[in-house]
């Protein structure tokens, strides 16, 4: 069970009135997607979306980078000082931008960048994923960008997220179980592109990833990874132990948050905003 104790614990720099909202929503969502049924993936899925939204602390993607941090975050949108100075501090420019013609969106003037920038706990953007999210919700569009800045919406669609590109299976394995995959090609690009970059890879080709609970950072832990974020190490181990610790039930769910949803055929149904 997720509770404010382990939250607080997490992300002790958060306020406490902002976690307390979370609570309820993470439980259902957890368990509905069978992640209590094993500690690897509840502890990678409240690692990473700690991890995407700052500790709880953001659900809508904040674009407002200097020049300097576009060229080093978006080095190929903005190639030039000249180019990112008309950018700098101007974070609906800057989203129409990067995101304009992929994921659906269309191009720089068709304002989609920013009207489907990253929302909700992991980050959910383009106008393809918004799309497929309000499908499964049966939603509108406008409905839908509402719901993802509530608690409710931000958890819902980190879950779907989560389900939908399959990131269970993942966390359930060995670390060198799933170098293995990467190895026999079985691990999607998506994901072995980006983990190959990361210098930890080195260590996991060899079987020896380590976990040091008392480090923060991002890096390659038990194959827990989405999108190009590596996770905090710290907050993976951190939740982990607590799921392992004897009292306490990893497949226990708050009933009481639970009751209260009509499940349906592919996802959580709409959490009232």
């Amino acid at each position: 069970m997720v509770t404010i104790e382990l939250l607080t614990a997490m992300c002790p720099k958060t306020k406490r009135s902002i976690l307390e909202g979370y609570v309820e929503p993470l439980n259902t969502v957890a368990e509905y997607y069978e992640m209590f049924e094993n500690p690897r993936r509840v502890a990678g899925f409240l690692a990473q979306i700690a991890h995407e939204s700052g500790g709880f602390n953001a659900v809508i993607e904040n674009l407002n980078y200097s020049a300097k941090g576009l060229m080093g975050t978006f080095k190929k949108y903005f190639p030039t000082e000249e180019l990112a100075k008309q950018y700098e501090r101007k974070p609906e420019m800057i989203a129409n931008r990067v995101y304009a013609n992929r994921m659906k969106n269309g191009d720089e003037a068709s304002g989609d960048g920013f009207r489907f920038r990253g929302r909700g706990l992991i980050q959910l953007t383009g106008r393809d994923n918004y799309t497929k999210f309000a499908e499964a919700l049966d939603m509108s569009i406008e409905d839908t960008i509402r719901y993802l800045e509530t608690p409710n919406g931000a958890v819902a669609s980190a879950g779907w997220f989560w389900d939908n590109n399959k990131l269970n299976q993942y966390t359930s394995m060995s670390s060198q179980q799933f170098v293995d995959l990467m190895k026999q090609g079985q691990i999607p690009s998506s994901l072995s592109s980006q983990l190959t970059a990361n210098p930890q890879f080195q260590q996991a080709q060899q079987g020896n990833i380590p976990v040091n609970p008392n480090q923060r950072g991002d890096y390659l832990v038990d194959a827990t990874y989405t999108s190009g974020n590596r996770l905090d190490v710290y907050r993976q181990q951190h939740i982990q132990n607590h799921y392992q610790q004897p009292n306490v039930q990893a497949g226990q769910v708050n009933q009481n948050g639970a009751d209260q949803f009509q499940r349906p055929a592919n996802i959580i149904p709409g959490m009232g905003y």
